[in-house]
């Protein structure tokens, strides 16, 4: 029975989901700060090239945590992931991400960088877009798939001041935190 053809298309389908939620794991982390999460979808020893950044996951992270200091509003939207098997347990990935960082006054070098060509306005919030595609060899081990090594294909961006008036912390809607008071975990049931 387990030659059957159905089973070793179900377990990809499983497979398939498993691999999705590594990297929507990854994107909740990064868009919350929750360093913990980010590092959960990485195997030990995984490789990251983010372009500004090349070497370990772990040390992705740790270059991340006071970039994202000034950072008001982050998100990670997913489109098109393609999954790719090369065996059952190694898988060629491309998922096609839209990021918006939201930038405060402060961390300048970052800030300058972002808005070259917004210069006169770098004491204003900034909003940036970018456009990437994730290239990830994901891997399962011991029965968990988590990114092995990961290239942030750069495809543009864009950087605008934040318009007067866009809502702030403590306005009439429900805000976003970028840490664990963020309504997706303050409303989650207490196991």
């Amino acid at each position: 029975m387990k030659d059957e053809p159905w089973m070793a298309q179900f377990q990809q389908l499983l497979d398939k989901e498993a691999i999705r939620e590594v990297i929507y794991r990854y994107c909740r982390g990064m868009d919350r700060r929750d360093w913990e999460v980010v590092a959960s979808a990485f195997h030990p020893g995984a490789y990251d090239d983010h372009g500004v950044y090349r070497g370990s996951a772990t040390g992705f992270i740790e270059f991340s945590k006071p970039r994202h200091e000034h950072v008001t509003m982050c998100m990670h939207h997913i489109g098109n992931i393609i999954i790719e098997f090369q065996s059952s347990e190694r898988a060629m990935v491309e998922s096609y991400c839209i990021g918006t960082h939201r930038y405060a006054p402060g961390n300048e070098a970052a800030r300058k960088a972002i808005a070259r060509s917004l210069a006169k306005d770098v004491d204003k919030p900034l909003e940036l877009t970018m456009w990437v595609r994730y290239v990830d060899v994901i891997t399962k081990r011991e029965g968990e798939w988590r990114i092995e090594h990961r290239s942030v294909v750069w495809e543009g961006m864009r950087a605008d001041v934040v318009p007067e008036g866009a809502p702030v912390l403590g306005s009439d809607w429900v805000t976003a935190r970028r840490d664990r008071s963020d309504p997706v975990y303050t409303q989650l049931p207490k196991s």
